[in-house]
């Protein structure tokens, strides 16, 4: 057991440039330290912070059968470390957790042309996931893009042709292995305008524990033609 130096042992004291050998002494004796009984020092202690600076905290052992104190080291700039990085891992959780409910859309194929009036298959995948989430919705709709440029699902869907629920299940039977999707049969209005459109699939789920609503959007590029 490596007890704590006298200079250190009645205050609080910085953690100075020179003291860099020192600093490295203490933290590879940090982890191995017990006391006598066999466990680790409780957390509050172990995890302790000072100010915003980098000290040294020497806490006296209660477990110490003997007349000298035991002490252990702990430095406050773990608990800093943590505090930088829980924010990315949170993030990175979320992200992970979204990116597993994304769906696909493997029907229609990007580029077919399709005439007014005619009825067409949407086929939506969503691949299975050990992620929570709940399906709110689907959004199918077409916007013409024969006069001027394609605007982002996001700022206009255009002519909606599907809006409701969205229940993907697998095939039954299943030989392919494919994942859980819902097919939408949909109809190209009869008065839409021939030239380039651009179709746009809008999925609402809501993910995690908390439930956080997740919007994402998946487009494909049709040629309306007579």
């Amino acid at each position: 057991m490596i007890s704590c130096p006298r200079s250190f042992s009645v205050n609080h004291a910085r953690l100075h440039a020179h003291s860099a050998l020192f600093l490295g002494r203490c933290i590879f004796s940090f982890f191995p330290l017990r006391n006598p009984t066999g466990s680790f020092p409780p957390l509050p202690y172990a995890l302790h912070s000072i100010n915003t600076h980098l000290k040294f905290v020497c806490f006296p052992s209660s477990f110490s059968t003997q007349k000298t104190y035991h002490h252990y080291y702990s430095l406050n700039f773990l608990s800093l470390i943590a505090m930088r990085f829980i924010p990315f891992i949170v993030g990175s959780l979320f992200a992970t957790a979204a990116y597993a409910q994304n769906v696909f859309v493997t029907a229609p194929s990007n580029g077919v042309s399709l005439s007014p009036g005619s009825n067409f298959t949407v086929d939506v995948e969503r691949p299975n996931s050990l992620s929570g989430s709940e399906e709110v919705a689907v959004v199918i709709a077409l916007q013409s893009c024969a006069t001027r440029a394609c605007l982002p699902p996001s700022e206009w869907l255009g002519t909606i042709l599907y809006n409701g629920n969205f229940s993907p299940v697998e095939p039954n039977p299943n030989p392919m292995h494919q994942q859980p999707n819902q097919n939408f049969t949909v109809q190209i209005p009869p008065s839409f305008q021939n030239g380039s459109a651009l179709l746009s699939v809008t999925h609402v789920a809501l993910i995690g524990a908390g439930y956080n609503p997740y919007m994402e959007f998946h487009n494909v590029s049709m040629n309306i033609t007579n």
